[in-house]
């Protein structure tokens, strides 16, 4: 069941003065009219604003939110050669896709699919075997910045997951990396996050 109170950055314990509050001030900051001028913003703005007044009317109502709908595929054993291919810059997420449509329709491993699309060579392929040791059964994402945008709806498990191994990878930020992929908007961040986007939200 989605959490109201994290979808607004809230504690469980907030009082309605403090919960309409922090609800007004999110509205205005996330106003799709606000990034009409980056097309892809607005879309993000507008995805993050449905899910926070449902969470405010489940709060306020009492009621539950819906959980996302969420194949979970991100985060089984057949993508996280891909994951790892993306935290290492050697595909692009349009090219994971592409491949792991490929490998909807075949019975080769994703490693194969990546060949025939000429996406990584054997070589890169036989390291990214051996690099696969740094994905140790399925990731949990436990990071309150990924668990929030999770729960806005912005980015998905898949991403979440990749964005947290590339911050292991880099030492960058997760917000950092999501802005660096323009997985997600900067001034997005900047809305949901304020000065909290600045820091480095790091893998559990």
């Amino acid at each position: 069941m989605k959490d109201p109170f994290l979808v607004l950055g809230l504690a469980k314990d907030t009082d309605n003065n403090k919960l309409n509050k922090a609800f007004k001030n999110l509205s205005a900051r996330l106003a799709p009219s606000r990034f009409e001028s980056d097309g892809k913003s607005a879309e993000q703005a507008a995805t993050a604003l449905n899910v926070c007044q449902q969470a405010y009317n489940a709060i306020i109502g009492g009621s539950s939110m819906p959980d996302r709908e969420d194949s979970g595929e991100g985060l089984s054993a057949r993508l996280r050669l891909g994951q790892l291919c993306l935290a290492t810059h050697m595909i692009s997420l349009e090219q994971l896709q592409e491949a792991v449509e490929a490998q909807a329709k075949s019975d080769k491993q994703l490693g194969e699919i990546l060949q025939d699309l000429h996406f990584i060579s054997q070589q890169e392929l036989d390291g990214l075997l051996i690099g696969q040791d740094l994905i140790v059964g399925d990731e949990e994402v436990k990071d309150p910045q990924a668990l929030r945008l999770l729960a806005l709806n912005l980015i998905t498990e898949e991403l979440a997951v990749i964005g947290l191994l590339e911050t292991r990878l880099t030492g960058e930020s997760f917000i950092t990396v999501l802005n660096r992929r323009n997985w997600l908007s900067k001034e997005i961040t900047e809305a949901i996050f304020g000065d909290e986007s600045d820091t480095a939200g790091s893998a559990s």
